[in-house]
This record gives C-alpha cells, structure tokens and sequence, in this order.
C-alpha cells in the first residue's frame, strides 16, 4: 500500500529537497564495509533472521535515528494526535454480516479498540431500528488470555445457527486459530470445535480462501498445517480433514490431499437459499491456477472447469464461476471476465452432458468485481472505467439469465459486504475519494435500497476535486487515473503531489475515502493521484495478465508514464512528486525508485517485495510465482535480476532518502526484504528512514487499502511534508 501549500502553524520549516544528510540514519561499520560491491551471496542474509538479536539490535537502530529525525518534527505530534483521532473515531460506519435470522457487526471505540462482536434480530435491522446486543468482547478476551487478539470473522452454521466458528489472530498475523462459540450462551463451546493457529490459506485482495467451513451441525472440514509435512512451501496447508466436535485433531479424517508443491488447498462449501449444499476443495496450483473438486460420500470429484476459474456461490443448484481466460466447452465459448452458471449434479454425474449457461459478459473496458447470491438472485458488482456499479441478475424458467442495474454514485466504489440467505436483502458500501463511506441495505428482488448509515467527513473536501484522466504508455495503451486536487490548483508545475498505484494480482485499485490522507495532505493543499496501471484488475484479466511475471516491467513503464503525463500536464514536478505504495504496491514504489530517480523527490515503501532473487524462499512467496514468475527458471531469473530492488541499487546514483516500513511479525511478506534494503542503502551511503513496527501484521492499521496510510501516519506525513513542500 503527499510556501502556500502549508497553512500556517502547522509546518513551519520544512528541509528543502536534497538537504538531507548521508546521517539521517548513520551508517554502521558492520554495514559500511565493501561500500562498492555486493557479494551475490547476500551479505547480508542474517537480516532474514526474523527474532535474531543481531538483525532486531541493527532494526532497534535504525529505528531509533528515524525516530530522532522525524518524530523530532514540530509538527510530527500534531499529525500522529490528528491521524490517532481519526483512526478511533466511534462514528465508523461498521459493515453488517448476516447469519440466519440475526445480523453481526463488530463495533469499535476508545474503550474496545479491538472490537465488541454484537448481533440484532434480522427483523429489526430491516426495520431500521435494530435491536443490538453484546455477544463477544473481543478486549476482554484478549486481557483474559494475555494475547494481542485481532478479529478475522466468523462463520456460523447453517443447521445450528447459533453455533459460529470464531477465527482469531495473535498479533494480526496470518496464522489464525479457530473457535467454536455458542451465541445463546455468550460463550466457547466446551469440548467444541478449536484449531490451534496456523496458517491454513492465503487471505490476500483477490483471493480469501478460509481455513474452515461447516459440513454439517456437528462437523466441519478444514486445512491447515496438521504436521509438518503436511506444509506446502508457501507455508500452507495442502491436506484438508472432516472434523467433529469433541474429536481429537490427530483423528480427524482426511477427505483431500493435494501435493507439496501446491500454493494451498482449502475447503469452500455453498449453500444455496433451498437448502441445497455443495463442498468444494479449492486445490490452489498457483495464486490464480485453482482446481476444484466435489466432496461425494465416494471421494472428491474433479469438476470439468479450466484452471483459470474462481467458485463464487451457488443458487437453485447452479454453481456460478468466474473465468480469468476464455472457455470453450461443448462447442461453445464463453470470454475471459464472464460470469458462467454449471449445474453441480451434471457435472459430477455426466460431465460430457454438462451445458454451461452465460450469466454476464464483461464489457471492454470494464471488469466484474464481485459475484454474491441472496436467496433468489445473484448480484454482480463490476467496474466501468473503475467506476462502480452494481447489477442483480435473476435466472428465468428457461434456464437464461437478465441482468439489472442498482443506482450508484459516479467516480466511486461499490462493495457488497453481505447478503441474505433467507430473502433477497444484502448491504452494500458506496465512498469516493471525496465521500466517506455511506453503507445501504438493498433488496434485489424490488431494486430498492435505503441509506443505513453514514460516517461523517473527516476532513475538510469543499476545496479540492476529483478528475479522471488518462496517459498514454509506449505502447499506445491509455492508462486511466484519478487526481484529487485543490480546486484552484495553478498549473506551474508546484503542486505538491502523492502518487500511488498497485498494479498487481488482479486487483481493482477502487476509489477510496482516505481520512488520514485528507486531513494531514489534501486539507493542506496536497494533490493525490491513483494510477490505474496494467496488472490490476480493472479491466478484466487481460488487464492483469498484460503485466504477469516476466511482463512486469509493462506495469512499472505504465507507472512512469503517468507520472511523466502529470509532469507535462504542469499538474506537479519531480520536485514536488512523492510515490507511496504497500506489499506489492511497495514493490512497485520500490522498482520505481530504483529505475526512475530523478523523477521522484520522496518514495514511502511499506511492507514490500525488495529480493524478487529469492522471495520464493521468504515466507509465503512461494504462493505468488505465477505472479511475479521464478527466480529459478532461466527467462524470468533474468529478468527479475532486472528488476529486483534489492539487486539494482547502484553507487553513484543520486536517490532521494526513502521511508521504508515494514512489521516484524509480517508473516506474509517477510521483513527481511526491508531490512536487506535499507542495508544495501546504507552500504551505499544512500540516506534512508525505516521504521519497523513490533507487531500489525502485513495488513496493520490503518485507512486500508494499498494506497492508504497506517497508524504511523505521523511518521508518513511528516516525511513527505519535509521532502515535498517548501
């Protein structure tokens, strides 16, 4: 995952551009020597040590002369004070999750920062007076148990709805234990269903894969690492077994294997509004290569589906896929990004007799985001020229599909974040990057929606606007983003500017209210630019696939290219542009500021990919080959030996000083790849500041979203402040 810009008493003396020191953090001996060459043997692998006392006393260090620069700020304590306060404002509006005849929600405030699980009848919320009641203090718990609990969500059953499976993570890692609790009761089920942590699937933008899910009232199927040899490299389970309650976990029964060398396999069971229920093994080959498998009383049955496919739902014993690439079967062929209907029954029974039915076609510019059912019909949130819509589709008596629009708000996001299995209601969230988040509950059956709730602004927008427009990469290709703006913005080229991107694993890099970012940079007279390059989502998986493994120097070039369409646009300067960017986003900032430094007067790199030479052997890089492709394999070897950071740092080259940040207990992307970086900096008498926070996990706190900032958001604004701005 930013003179007359700075009103006054908020930054009085910034450091003009390129005056900060060789000493911002100083450099250590140990690191200093062979300040010209790196050996490839990485000198400086002891960093890789996560808990190693020599690579926490280098990290304590290095944190201590960024906290000595920046937090030593005038104004630091007003931006953390100001960011602190908008992250624990109590009028959030809280996303819904509807179980049965009762809605969920997790609420937060100053008294519960880790959040009160609660619950209303379904009637009530319907109503608009919901009747909430406390069900989990999740603080409590926490305090109880002397652990750093942070809530992952929950899955209730179907025939026992007031048994939920709670899923839970120490420290906001991605090993998650599991826990039955009883509702009624307000309590863990004794002798009830319970995982140790581990980690079991990857939960990361696209992919949401969870560990566990419920087979029947007393049983559930899972995966996680059950023993040791049961972990794939990614660090995944690749074994999933039935469980019942009060069975001990050494005999649960195995009903899926998968292969070593497999990302993952994970279980995944539908139940559609009748009552009609389908288990799913979700075999993950590579972070978008998926086989699925029926769960029969006679063993899995592989579904006849292309690897390139996503299980969505299903509804009246139609199960709906997505397709990331075109699909010819039975003499018809359906297109990349389409949404596909296959009878579950016909294709276990008689695969050769199976006939797929169209549900949605994407059109050129546009991708289909989300694919949720209610009881009776299917809604479908897709993305014109990213921006939102949302469609519900409903199946006639001939077995075809119609699609209908909802009204949406223009230039903004449109989530769905839960549907009803017992009628056609659902909730869906809309916000921009000038409207906070508005949450509705819709019914698909009428077309109507109703307001919710609604957070209040968190900053002041009346002087800034939105526009979308659009560069033009090498190839001709138009590239779209979003710029927010003051509206009397001059353009001479001095707009301080923060430009972000992702650009990766096919995700849509949708508009997003930034509180923090607004309060402590756009009300200050900063811009903010999205860049909407090849190997996101936001036209389909073409748009993805354009910049997959070795192609990825087409996401960097489109990244530049929009920066150089700002510059020539006299929106902004190198002067006045910094790059942001978070896990792969972070690797985007990082390859940018290594290929392009003179275009850049400030790069912030949070929780990143730097070591693209041996990610595969760091955490769960494994997981993301198809990706970003194999260091191993001679072609793309080389070319990540191209584009890696960590290896492309060169003496000589003026960079401007690089906040890097990262967690300790980031178990997705390993913290060695920011340490090993701001090593290699300072080896090459680079100026850098790193801050490495102890726990948050890759994800953290935060606005969230690869663009948003985090809680150290005192640390962020205050850098690009001193770099920026005059």
């Amino acid at each position: 995952m930013s003179g007359p810009f700075r009103m006054k008493g908020l930054v009085a003396a910034g450091i003009a551009a390129g005056a900060i020191g060789a000493s911002l953090v100083p450099a250590q001996p140990a690191l200093a020597a062979a300040r010209e060459n790196v050996a490839m043997d990485d000198p400086f692998r002891w960093l890789e040590e996560v808990e190693g006392a020599r690579a926490l006393a280098q990290v304590g260090r290095w944190n201590a002369a960024t906290r000595e620069r920046l937090a030593n700020d005038a104004h630091y304590r007003d931006y953390a004070a100001a960011a602190k306060t908008i992250l624990a404002a109590q009028d959030k509006v809280i996303p819904p999750t509807f179980f049965g005849d009762h809605v969920y929600r997790l609420r937060t405030d100053a008294a519960r920062p880790r959040g009160l699980w609660e619950r209303a009848s379904l009637e009530s919320y319907r109503g608009g007076q919901p009747d909430w009641e406390p069900v989990l203090d999740l603080d409590a718990l926490a305090a109880a148990e002397g652990k750093s609990w942070a809530w992952r969500g929950a899955t209730c059953n179907p025939d026992r709805p007031y048994r939920c499976l709670l899923v839970l993570s120490d420290g906001g890692g991605d090993a998650w234990e599991i826990r039955e609790f009883d509702v009624g009761k307000r309590a863990f089920v004794e002798d009830g269903i319970r995982l140790p942590a581990t980690k079991g699937a990857p939960t990361h933008l696209e992919v949401t894969d969870l560990p566990v899910a419920w087979i029947d009232g007393d049983s559930v199927i899972a995966t996680r690492i059950w023993t040791p040899d049961t972990a794939t490299a990614a660090g995944y389970g690749f074994v999933v077994k039935k469980l019942r309650r009060g069975q001990p976990i050494g005999q649960a029964e195995e009903v899926y294997r998968g292969r070593p060398g497999d990302v993952s396999a994970a279980p995944l069971v539908f139940r559609d509004g009748r009552g009609r229920q389908v288990a799913l093994v979700a075999r993950r080959l590579g972070f978008f290569e998926v086989e699925y498998a029926v769960l029969t009383d006679h063993g899995p049955v592989a579904l006849p589906l292309p690897k390139g496919v996503t299980a969505r739902g299903l509804i009246d014993g139609q199960l709906l896929v997505t397709l990331r690439e075109p699909w010819t079967f039975a003499g018809r062929t359906f297109p990349e990004g389409a949404v596909v209907a296959i009878d579950v029954d016909q294709a276990v029974a008689d695969p050769a007799r199976l006939r797929p039915v169209l549900v949605m076609a994407p059109g050129d510019r546009q991708a289909i985001d989300q694919v949720l059912v209610t009881r009776d019909r299917v809604l479908i949130g897709v993305y014109t020229n990213v921006q939102g819509q949302l469609l519900t589709a409903e199946r006639d008596a001939d077995g075809d599909w119609t699609t209908k629009p909802f009204r949406t708000p223009p230039m903004s996001a449109v989530r769905i974040v839960s549907t009803s299995s017992v009628d056609d209601g659902f909730a869906y969230l809309t916000e921009s990057y000038l409207q906070p988040e508005t949450l509705f509950v819709g019914d698909a059956a009428t077309g109507e929606a109703r307001q919710a709730s609604a957070a209040p602004p968190q900053f002041d927008a009346s002087g800034h606007v939105v526009e979308q427009l659009e560069a033009v990469a090498e190839d001709g290709t138009r590239i779209p983003y979003y710029l927010v703006h003051p509206r009397a913005m001059r353009k001479d080229g001095g707009n301080p500017t923060i430009l972000c991107a992702y650009g990766g694993l096919q995700y849509v890099n949708a508009p997003s209210y930034f509180p923090v970012t607004g309060k402590l940079w756009l009300e200050q007279g900063g811009s903010l630019a999205i860049a909407h390059i090849r190997g996101g989502g936001e036209f389909g998986p073409k748009w993805h696939r354009a910049a997959q493994r070795a192609r990825r120097q087409v996401a960097f070039d489109d990244f530049a290219a929009v920066a150089r369409d700002m510059i020539a646009r006299g929106l902004t300067s190198s002067r006045r542009l910094g790059i942001r960017g978070s896990s792969n986003g972070g690797l985007l900032a990082g390859v940018e500021f290594t290929q392009h430094p003179e275009l850049w007067n400030a790069a912030l790199l949070n929780v990143g990919l730097y070591d693209m030479l041996n990610y595969t052997h760091m955490l769960a890089g494994a997981s993301w080959m198809s990706e970003f492709g194999d260091p191993a394999d001679p072609v793309e070897g080389a070319f990540l030996k191209t584009i890696s950071p960590y290896h492309n740092l060169k003496a000589g080259v003026t960079y401007p000083p690089p906040l890097i940040m990262t967690a300790t207990n980031d178990d997705r992307v390993h913290p060695g790849h920011s340490r090993k970086l701001a090593a290699r900096l300072e080896q090459l008498g680079v100026p850098f500041y790193y801050d490495e926070a102890p726990d948050g996990g890759h994800a953290g706190k935060g606005e969230g979203g690869p663009c948003g900032s985090t809680e150290r958001a005192g640390l962020e604004f205050t850098y690009f402040h001193e770099r920026l701005s005059d």
